[in-house]
């Protein structure tokens, strides 16, 4: 078999080559860590923008719930478990002491419709006593 034999131009050259390759790892690792650090920066500019837009949803919602809690009659807030006939009945005293049906409407939490039906069969006595109809 025959001698390898290394001259020190093959050395040199080798050496040429190994730190030619160790400046080339190094820079592809310097440029990879640069590309790391400005995708971490853009992730978190863009969490700090969702987080701000989030926090600005949630105050929104906040807001826009305590405007509908006050814009509910105290009456439906303070007894949500009324039964509706003794709604109706509270809805005929209303009516008969001249409050407006939009007023008692808003104050009962019903609608308007359902305060129209209770006038109408209250101005119909004839039909009061009937099954099913509100009585007071």
């Amino acid at each position: 078999m025959p001698a390898i034999v290394i001259t020190d131009r093959d050395v040199f050259v080798a050496m040429i080559v190994a730190i030619f390759v160790f400046v080339v790892v190094v820079v592809a690792v310097a440029s990879l860590g640069m590309r790391l650090l400005r995708a971490a920066r853009q992730i978190e500019v863009a969490g700090s923008r969702l987080n701000g837009d989030a926090m600005q949803e949630i105050e929104s919602l906040r807001q826009r719930v305590a405007y509908l809690e006050n814009r509910l009659p105290s009456q439906a807030i303070s007894d949500p478990d009324e039964p509706e006939d003794a709604l109706y009945g509270r809805a005929t005293r209303l009516l008969s002491q001249g409050l407006a049906p939009d007023e008692v409407a808003d104050r009962l939490g019903l609608s308007r419709a359902e305060i129209d039906l209770i006038a109408v069969l209250q101005r119909a006595p004839s039909l009061r006593g009937r099954e099913g109809a509100p009585t007071s």
